[in-house]
């Protein structure tokens, strides 16, 4: 339908043996990780469930190595990956009302289907749709599933779009099973202004699961965000972006009830040029209100690695073309909260392109 419809399709299955996995955390250079250890019982022993991904590089000293055991499991497989694209304007002629609304709309589907069971049942070996994370059967799985609709897609004027993502993670390890799961819908508009003023104002609404053999990884929170944005653009050069963000979190694993409130404001700046590079800045401001103990997993998450009062965040980046073949970035970040010293870490890298 000239290219109105897009569509990609993969399935497999079959059976195999799937181990047991045990996990440890090795540390390396600092800012060369990808999590960082909090010792949450302050003992002075990196216990497995005393690290956390890490938000900020500075922190980032840890990898997670994983180590298959001599404990194998009879496993069934499946797998299935589709892609959807639809897109009306292609073949649809705007000779009515109702067609000049339908060519406005257009919408993308994805998504990938990855599971491992131990269930003998052909029927649920071959399905890839039946199970969950609780389910008993599920060994592992790594899937996603993301539907968009936009409306006016690529519109300077006006647009909008509207998406639904579901990710859910299992894994089978050596003392039980890891699982995570989220579901989120979200909202954007996006409009110009005599071309150099640019509003967006995004709203999203969700949920997040985290179930782990240790007992206070456990959590389901449940979150709403809003967040506007002014793009202030007068040239192709300049642009300066002003934003608000309120983000609303509770707990209700085992009707826990911890609950957060952020607010952030901040500041964008950004120079492009095709000849000279790049430069950015950023600045950030939040007020974080939390109504639990802060040195706890949960409180990581629900505190998105900042401290209860007033937090500040600021950054600075500059790529720069010294000759045709030869660039420069440098990057500097910086953050302070209340009652801990402020933070600086810098880098800096050489690019050569043949």
């Amino acid at each position: 339908m000239k290219g109105g419809i897009t569509t990609n399709t993969y399935y497999e299955a079959g059976t195999g043996q799937e181990p047991k996995q045990a996990y440890s955390f090795i540390k390396v250079a600092k800012g060369s990780g990808v999590f960082e250890w909090i010792d949450y019982n302050s003992n002075g022993i990196e216990e497995l469930n005393e690290f956390e991904t890490a938000t900020f590089n500075d922190r980032a000293e840890y990898i997670k190595i994983y180590t298959p055991t001599n404990e194998f499991i009879k496993t069934q497989f499946n797998a299935l990956s589709q892609v959807v694209g639809f897109n009306p304007q292609s073949f649809v002629k705007p000779t009515t009302p109702f067609k000049k609304i339908i060519t406005k709309f257009s919408n993308q589907f994805a998504a990938r289907l990855d599971n491992k069971m131990t269930d003998k049942n052909l029927e649920q070996g071959l399905n890839p749709f039946q199970l969950t994370t609780n389910d008993t059967t599920l060994i592992t799985t790594n899937s996603s599933l993301r539907n968009t609709v936009y409306i006016n897609r690529g519109s300077s004027a006006i647009s909008g779009e509207f998406t639904y993502n579901n990710v859910r993670n299992k894994l089978l390890l050596a003392n039980g099973f890891e699982t995570r799961e989220q579901n989120s819908y979200s909202a954007t508009t996006r409009s110009t202004i005599k071309r150099a003023y640019g509003v967006t104002l995004t709203a999203e609404t969700g949920q997040k699961k985290n179930g782990s053999p240790f007992v206070n990884r456990n959590y389901n929170i449940l979150f709403n965000t809003l967040e506007p944005r002014v793009n202030i653009q007068p040239g192709v050069t300049f642009r300066t972006t002003v934003f608000y963000k309120m983000q609303l979190k509770e707990n209700t694993y085992e009707s826990a009830g911890e609950k957060t409130e952020i607010h952030s404001t901040g500041v964008e700046c950004k120079y492009s040029s095709y000849k000279n590079g790049s430069a950015e800045a950023k600045f950030t401001f939040s007020k974080i209100n939390y109504n639990a103990n802060e040195n706890t997993p949960l409180a990581y998450e629900m505190l998105d690695a900042l401290k209860t009062g007033n937090n500040m965040l600021w950054s600075f980046t500059l790529n720069k073309n010294l000759t045709q073949t030869l660039q420069i970035s440098l990057l500097y970040e910086g953050r302070k909260s209340e009652n801990i010293k402020t933070i600086h870490t810098a880098n800096m890298q050489v690019r050569a392109v043949f």
